[in-house]
């Protein structure tokens, strides 16, 4: 049963993929080698923006967004530091950044 899935599920990829333009295909292929992103926002009172999107879903690759844009971050924020509170980040005036769920 396994071996008659595999193969429906390779003729209609077949037949799917011979319906796209070659245009369609080049873009196929370079998502099939780019990795997923993850969302890191930061949030305040109902505010939220866009800190960046990291390849990690864990707190270093959260740490390593807020490395990435820190000049920026501290200056919009008005932070001096963050702290970790479990898989978020906060900061000593109010800001949660945390992995918002979309990628």
């Amino acid at each position: 049963m396994a071996k008659d899935l595999n193969k429906m599920a390779e003729r209609i990829t077949r037949a799917v993929i011979s319906g796209l333009s070659s245009q369609q295909m080049k873009k196929l292929e370079r998502l099939q080698r780019y990795g997923t992103r993850h969302e890191v926002v930061a949030q305040k009172g109902g505010k939220t923006i866009l800190i960046g999107y990291t390849g990690r879903a864990s707190f270093s690759g959260l740490l390593a967004m807020i490395r990435q844009n820190g000049e920026k971050f501290l200056e919009y924020t008005g932070a001096k530091e963050v702290n970790r509170k479990g898989k978020t980040a906060v900061t000593e005036n109010g800001w949660v950044v945390k992995f918002s769920g979309r990628t």
